[in-house]
């Protein structure tokens, strides 16, 4: 997964981008009685893209699968541009340790 984020991001020619990524399982179990009537286990994944170019406002796409990463990078920098921002915005600056593309927290 981490490489497919990775080259999501190194494609985007975007000033900022922005990918989360949250899976999540859970499992569910019903009884009537002492009788087992159920027992399911499911796994979901999906996330969400922020996207920002100078000038423009801030473009957000979310996906339910990381099959749709790519377009939904693509769309996010689409939206980013579709409206001008006068002033425009401006991001804070970037604490040391942290790099351009990083694919984990910085460090504070």
């Amino acid at each position: 997964m981490i490489d497919r984020l990775t080259a999501a991001l190194a494609r985007s020619r975007a000033d900022y981008t922005e990918i989360r990524v949250e899976r999540t399982w859970s499992t569910a179990v019903t009884f009537r009685g002492r009788r087992l009537e159920a027992a399911t286990a499911s796994e979901d994944q999906g996330g969400c893209v922020r996207v920002l170019h100078a000038g423009g406002g801030w473009g957000v796409a979310s996906f339910t699968s990381l099959g749709r990463l790519e377009a939904m990078v693509t769309r996010a920098a689409e939206l980013s541009r579709t409206v001008p921002v006068d002033p425009p915005i401006r991001l804070a600056e970037r604490r040391s340790g942290c790099s351009r593309r990083t694919t984990a927290p910085c460090s504070v």
